[in-house]
């Protein structure tokens, strides 16, 4: 890894990808046996496998054509694919990942709420909501906000992060 990584020194989308690979857990849907248990987004169709593999390993997944939603030109390694504006994907793996989070704290009998109202108090009109999911009597007595975030590491607004999802 560590010569790949002196050769993708002059790419910073590169180093990142690589960054990520090595982080823990980040390839860990290549061994997980498929199972419908927690909903069909657990299983990944054959085609999604195939562009998840070329992406992986750094290969090219599409020409270099433009987006039809927003025009812009959909890079050759997928990435625009993974965080375009208009497509409403990345709302969409973020409401699976709640909705996952959900299923587990409720099977684990946490009593969650998704997504609740009114939770910074009243005298906070913006009806904003901190957390996708809430279990009210977490530890001590104190309560238990998760927040789900999708965010794509190699977009250029992260590409030169050290650690992606913290920022």
């Amino acid at each position: 890894m560590t010569k790949l990584k002196t050769a993708a020194a002059s790419d910073p989308r590169e180093t990142q990808r690589l960054s990520r690979l090595d982080s823990p857990h980040a390839n860990a849907w290549l061994s997980a046996r498929p199972s419908t248990m927690d909903g069909t987004d657990c299983v990944l169709p054959p085609r999604n496998y195939r562009i998840s593999v070329a992406r992986l390993l750094g290969q090219p997944v599409s020409s270099s054509v433009p987006c039809p939603l927003c025009e812009q030109i959909i890079d050759p390694l997928g990435d625009h694919s993974l965080c375009c504006k208009k497509s409403g994907d990345r709302i969409t793996r973020h409401n699976r990942l709640r909705n996952l989070v959900f299923k587990l704290a409720d099977t684990g009998l946490l009593a969650p709420e998704m997504e609740k109202l009114g939770i910074l108090g009243v005298t906070d009109k913006t009806r904003r909501r901190p957390g996708d999911v809430s279990v009210k009597n977490w530890s001590l007595r104190r309560g238990l906000a998760i927040d789900v975030a999708v965010i794509c590491p190699v977009a250029p607004s992260h590409v030169h992060a050290l650690e992606p999802c913290e920022s």
